[in-house]
């Protein structure tokens, strides 16, 4: 399927496409296609919750788990939807993952936003 995606827009020409930054950028996420999903992640709006979330699974992927946890972070404390339940879940799995490195995080404060 995300093959088939690609293919698309590989043959379409890029004045025909519109705005699909994150689009391109999840399809390569899905097809494991990390440096591809990166770079197309750099064409969308810094500000896009969508191209954030979609960058710090990236960086987890990645073992960029310092990198995924301030996404996280910022992202809680910034933007709300109904994703916010598998975003606390994430955000908790990349602190773990710093914690099992030895890394420890000022996170007390956030701790608390996050359970309330």
């Amino acid at each position: 399927m995300y093959d088939d995606a690609l293919t698309l827009l590989k043959k379409t020409p890029p004045n025909q496409m519109g705005e699909c930054a994150f689009e391109r950028a999840y399809i390569f996420y899905r097809l494991e296609k990390n440096d591809e999903a990166l770079e197309a992640l750099e064409a969308c709006d810094p500000k896009d919750h969508r191209a954030l979330e979609l960058k710090a699974q990236l960086c987890y992927r990645l073992d960029r788990f310092q990198e995924a946890y301030e996404i996280f972070r910022d992202l809680l404390r910034n933007h709300s939807d109904s994703y916010d339940d598998e975003r606390k879940a994430n955000y908790l799995a990349v602190q773990a993952q710093l914690e099992a490195m030895g890394v420890k995080q000022a996170t007390e404060d956030l701790y608390f936003e996050i359970l309330t």
